[in-house]
């Protein structure tokens, strides 16, 4: 072997730890040119102020090669003979992206955790791999004092790997795979559940899947034991064995919640330092996209708030890439409903270019798949999206609760649609959403899913795509002047581009009298087909575009909660329930969910040392918030107040809470949309609620604040009420109203008699049938709610509505009001007439 070092005039032959000029002496493919100017000024920033920082983020626009930057990063460090790297993925689909890219440039990689140095020796290797490998009970990495030595790590898509991480500290207990602990676990906590919601209860026992209750707190630690010799048992369970090792000394700092298909049990406090290969790293760089909220990182990661308001941000570019929103209803609301523009879609595949779909559930993606779409699972969703970006599919690509991860460059999408509010992937999620869901930290947290979604088909600089929105609840969303301020000033601008787009288009149609296909098809093709005038128009609107400074508001309330979390595992309950009751008081005294959620975390935090006390703090936090734990003291849980009804001022009042007729229309249509059968029990309840407020009745949902009787309950003149139980969910086959079915009804009907003796009552059940089996009976005379009595009741909500908003806003009359209610059949005295229908007997 020739010594060559020996022939070179430089006989020391040092490599150079600044990251351009590493890049110059990579092994590049040869169709390899230089760094961008983003990625050199970026590189440059880091290298002179933040190279020896402990944490960063670096938040570059989509496409503009934040994966080479870190790569580099990694290999600066390795050069430097510090110790081993690490870049982590969110998911194996990004792994392989990122090697590809660490061969064409020249990196030396490894994907071989198993081979990474215990200490350094020279390896001169970034270890690529998924978030998974590092965060999981039986981490490859180990945990706590196991845990091996890693000098520096790149966590790419940092909020997508958040996921990854909180779910790593989650024990989910299924039916389907382990149905005999399920069963265990819903025994043992029988008693504590069914006094936080009976009916919900007996609907968990039944298997009903959207049917959630949390374990009260003070019930989980009197069992903890019990519940710690359950699970122990099954501790090399695959539903168990990732998170076990993790959770099963903090038993007594997590919650539980039950539904009728899963159990989840999860911490209350941050259990990070459990890896410590990431909390021990030297260095720690989060890559982030320019969109996303930096907040949430804090809370899951440990972040400092210093880190985020010290970002490393790319400032030479206030947007990228083309986004053609869309929004059909805005068209025709009658022609642009989702239902028709998805069969239309379905019908317009082509092998030319992708057309994706991004869905809440897979129910919602299932008709996609009906209309002929292929509905994507996480067995294929891979080798989809891989043959969209090589020889296409021929369908519209229908994929379920997939945000982000995903990469649709190109053609491999130049269509996307995204179909429905996404909505929470866990219990967890769906308990917090529930309890707080007009809350800061629940609209931020939806917005920078939307925001993710409408970033999957925009990849870089020069990508485009046309991004359709369909469902009432996700237009209503993103056009609300309530929830604009939570969206970045990039997506903001297109959002308003999108509605200038939707008024240019108005005025084509008139002049045609085209119809709304031949509409939308004339503008899409105007982005597909590179008009040269779209180009140029969307440029100069967006160069209009002016930077929101930012909030730093979430990040502060998070900051002390990391510190109240610590005061609480350091045993000082006094000092962590006192910053706790000071985020209340700086943030949340006249916001009565979040003032109540922070209460009931106070109540938590004494219930150890001071039940008396947790009892006093859990009764406030209901009385602020009913939907959180009803306590221990259950003389609180009241029938509400028997008010004399000014129905027609109460119409004001909710009226008046608004400034724009549009911002009317935007929330009516959103209730609407969550009042149809196949919508989720939660939501469906909730818009009954709702639309008893808007009609002007004293509105309640005793079984979900109150923890007893009907789901819904509408105060409808000063002596009657109307009773409603919401059976909404479509059932295959189902023929007639279940004996279970018939018994939580009566028990409402007791309820109610017990509650409020001496005033007069009508029952409704909001079903799909209204034949009942013969031997069973109602103990009251019960009117049956179905498709068509639903349907018909929501068209009489909106002329409701349409007639009020002929009237300038605060100007209508008490008598307008009462006319606009006499016209569509809204008068109290023929409510129950216009929803209700006849039971039907069928014989067995």
């Amino acid at each position: 072997m020739i010594d060559f070092k020996s022939k070179t005039l430089k006989q020391e032959n040092t490599a150079p730890i600044d990251p351009n000029l590493i890049y110059k002496k990579l092994d590049l493919q040869s169709d390899k040119g230089d760094l961008r100017d983003t990625q050199k000024e970026v590189l440059k920033e880091w290298f002179s102020n933040f190279r020896d920082k402990e944490e960063l983020i670096i938040k570059l626009h989509t496409g503009e090669g934040k994966t080479l930057v870190g790569l580099l990063i990694l290999q600066s460090y390795l050069n430097e003979k510090k110790g081993p790297v690490l870049y982590l993925c969110p998911n194996n689909y990004l792994v392989d992206q990122t090697c590809n890219q660490a061969r064409m440039f020249g990196f030396s990689y490894s994907i071989e955790v198993d081979k990474m140095p215990e200490a350094y020796d020279g390896d001169n290797t970034i270890y690529i791999t998924t978030c998974q490998k590092l965060f999981n009970g039986k981490s490859k990495f180990g945990i706590e004092y196991k845990s091996k030595n890693v000098y520096a790590i790149i966590m790419d898509d940092a909020h997508q790997c958040l996921n990854v991480i909180n779910d790593s500290f989650k024990i989910v207990i299924t039916k389907k795979k382990n149905e005999n602990l399920l069963n265990e676990l819903q025994s043992l906590f029988a008693e504590e559940l069914s006094e936080q919601g009976l009916g919900t209860f007996e609907e968990i026992k039944a298997g009903k899947r959207d049917s959630i209750l949390q374990v009260p707190y003070w019930g989980w630690l009197n069992k903890v034991n019990e519940v710690a010799r359950l699970l122990a048992n099954y501790d090399d369970d695959m539903e168990l064995r990732f998170s076990w090792n993790l959770l099963k000394d903090n038993l007594k700092d997590c919650d539980c919640i039950v539904s009728g298909d899963r159990i989840e049990i999860y911490p209350i406090i941050s259990l990070i330092d459990k890896y410590g290969s990431y909390t021990k790293a030297n260095r720690k760089i989060f890559m982030s996209a320019t969109y996303n909220d930096d907040s949430f990182l804090v809370k899951t990661l440990g972040i400092k708030t210093e880190t985020i308001k010290n970002a490393l941000v790319d400032t030479s570019k206030t947007w990228s890439g083309e986004k053609m929103i869309l929004i059909p209803e805005d068209i025709n609301q009658e022609e642009g409903n989702r239902d028709t523009i998805r069969k239309w879609l379905c019908k317009s595949a082509t092998l030319k270019y992708g057309i994706v779909s991004l869905l809440p559930s897979n129910y919602k993606a299932k008709e996609w798949e009906h209309d002929g779409a292929l509905f994507t699972t996480k067995d294929n969703i891979y080798d989809v999206i891989s043959n969209l970006q090589g020889v296409g599919i021929e369908q519209v690509i229908a994929i379920s609760n997939r945000y982000d991860g995903i990469d649709l460059p190109d053609k491999a999408c130049r269509i996307l649609i995204i179909d429905s509010l996404p909505q929470g992937s866990s219990l967890e999620e769906e308990l917090m959403e529930s309890c707080l869901s007009d809350s800061d930290y629940i609209l931020k947290k939806r917005t920078q899913t939307v925001e993710q979604g409408l970033g999957r088909a925009v990849r870089g600089p020069r990508d485009y795509s046309v991004i359709i929105i369909l469902g009432s609840d996700l237009v209503n969303f993103i056009k609300s002047s309530k929830t604009a301020k939570y969206f970045s000033s990039q997506t903001e601008k297109q959002v308003e581009i999108g509605k200038k787009i939707t008024g240019f288009a108005l005025d084509d149609k008139t002049n045609t009298g085209c119809n709304i296909t031949k509409c939308l098809v004339d503008v899409i093709n105007q982005c597909l087909r590179r008009d040269v005038d779209w180009k140029e128009y969307y440029k100069e609107e967006m160069n209009t575009l002016i930077p929101k400074t930012n909030d730093y508001s979430m990040l502060n309330v998070f900051e002390m909660e990391c510190k109240a979390e610590q005061f609480y595992k350091e045993k000082k309950y006094d000092k962590a329930t006192e910053i706790l009751q000071n985020i209340i008081d700086k943030n949340f005294t006249d916001d009565f969910q979040q003032k109540g959620w922070y209460l009931q975390k106070i109540a938590r935090y004494l219930f150890g040392t001071d039940q008396a006390k947790s009892i006093h703090y859990q009764t406030i936090a209901h009385k602020n918030n009913s939907y959180l734990l009803s306590p221990e003291n259950r003389q609180i849980c009241r029938p509400k107040q028997v008010l004399d009804l000014k129905r027609v001022q109460n119409i004001k009042n909710w009226i008046n809470r608004f400034s724009k007729n549009d911002d009317i229309r935007l929330e009516i249509a959103d209730i609407l949309s969550k009042l149809a059968f196949a919508v989720k029990a939660e939501k469906f309840e909730k818009a009954v609620k709702d639309i008893g407020i808007i009609l002007g009745y004293e509105s309640f949902r005793p079984e979900k604040e109150q923890k007893e009787g009907p789901d819904n309950l509408w105060q409808i003149s000063n002596k009657k009420f109307l009773i409603i139980e919401c059976k909404n969910e479509v059932i295959d086959g189902r023929q007639f109203i279940s004996r279970d079915e018939v018994g939580q009804m009566s028990r409402s009907c007791s309820w109610f008699e017990h509650k409020y003796p001496g005033y007069e009552k009508d029952a409704l059940m909001i079903i799909t049938t209204n034949k009942i089996e013969e031997g069973v009976f109602f103990s009251a005379d019960v009117k049956i709610c179905m498709q068509n009595q639903l349907e018909n009741f929501k068209k009489k909500i909106k002329c409701f509505i349409e007639y009020i908003l002929k009237f300038e806003l605060g100007t209508i009359s008490d008598y307008e009001i009462e006319t606009a209610l006499k016209l569509n059949s809204l008068e109290s005295s023929d409510l129950i007439k216009l929803l209700g229908c006849d039971l039907k007997l069928k014989k067995k």
